[in-house]
């Protein structure tokens, strides 16, 4: 599941839009960012319940990788996930919680590709979908990526027929470049170039 509105007015404290205000902070080397309904933090080695929880569930992981994984598959996958958080303070996989409960809803990940490429996605556990959660997810993303100078353009990559996300990405400008094959899933590949992009 990849998925996405716009006015922006940067403050010194963060974006104020209609969800409410954009804030990041550093705690540790885990950056926190925030909107009006939900909170965003890195993954840590006690979140692995939360994380197989998602990538074990069948609704969740059919148009992402067709099929749920197993425990083993999951520690791999969470292992890489952890070391790549590492690397770097801005970048990497995060949580998503509801700021009023805590209860853990998702994740969304922002992680380098190359020549100034980036990208994202996220997946929502089943009883958090159509609830805007996505469009708030994913809106975040496009603009917490513009503050970070090294990004360029941004790729998402959603099953062709998951229409849903696809309207959400063309509505945040990004536009489909290619229709292909990836580890053998029927995939499409969106991009959107941003303003800090070099001519």
């Amino acid at each position: 599941m990849i998925k996405f509105r716009n006015t922006l007015s940067i403050k010194s404290e963060g974006w104020q839009d209609g969800y409410g205000t954009f804030t990041y902070s550093f705690r540790d080397k885990d950056r926190v960012m925030e909107t009006a309904r939900l909170i965003f933090e890195k993954f840590k080695t006690g979140d692995f319940d939360n994380y197989f929880g998602l990538v074990s569930n069948e609704d969740v992981m059919k148009m992402i990788s067709g099929k749920a994984i197993s425990p083993e598959e999951a520690q791999t996958n969470f292992e890489k996930i952890l070391s790549i958080n590492d690397l770097n303070s801005e970048i990497g996989y995060y949580t998503v919680r509801k700021k009023e409960t805590d209860e853990f809803i998702g994740l969304y990940k922002i992680i380098m590709i190359e020549n100034g490429e980036a990208e994202i996605g996220y997946s929502l556990l089943p009883d958090f979908w159509n609830m805007g959660y996505g469009s708030e997810i994913s809106e975040e993303l496009v603009k917490y990526a513009k503050t970070i100078p090294q990004i360029n353009c941004l790729v998402a990559i959603t099953d062709p027929e998951n229409y849903a996300s696809k309207r959400i990405l063309k509505k945040s400008g990004f536009k489909s470049v290619k229709i292909c094959e990836i580890d053998n899933l029927p995939s499409e590949i969106f991009k959107l170039v941003l303003k800090n992009a070099n001519p």
